[in-house]
């Protein structure tokens, strides 16, 4: 027999109240002490309480748009975009994929020209970590190995 977590009238509403304040459900859990997905699971038998969110343009500052904008168009990853502007690399890759207008589709691994690439060799010949070199690059981990393993 499955037994539900029983939660009392203090306990949902402050589960509403963080909802509607946009805190994400791992905090909400956190926050009131149950695992994420029981807050999964009374978000889906109580949804008239949780309505879905929708990233809207104007959430954002105008300078962490551009900012945002400008690094998506340099190739960054969203990784080092999201810790550029202070949002979650989710929230980047979200809205990114919600306005394509300003952010195009791109391949998903950066091209490395042959400087990039004997950079990244002399780095990593200096004993700097692969993790390093691909924050460095603002690419990820599977790009600087694909990159090291090239050498001629």
């Amino acid at each position: 027999m499955v037994v539900r977590a029983r939660y009392d009238e203090s306990t949902r509403a402050k589960a509403k109240r963080l909802w509607s304040e946009g805190m994400p459900t791992k905090q909400i859990a956190r926050e009131i002490n149950v695992t994420q997905t029981s807050i999964y699971s009374y978000m889906t038998r109580h949804r008239e309480d949780f309505p879905p969110r929708h990233i809207q343009k104007n959430f954002m500052t105008s300078e962490n748009y551009e900012t945002m904008m400008r690094m998506w168009s340099e190739g960054k990853s969203i990784k080092a975009i999201a810790h550029a502007v202070g949002y979650t690399p989710e929230y980047v890759g979200m809205y990114a994929s919600t306005h394509r207008q300003d952010f195009p589709r791109r391949r998903t691994n950066v091209r490395m020209d042959a400087e990039k690439m004997a950079e990244a060799r002399r780095m990593y010949d200096e004993g700097m970590t692969m993790a390093g070199i691909a924050r460095e690059f603002g690419c990820s981990q599977i790009t600087v190995s694909k990159v090291l393993r090239k050498r001629a």
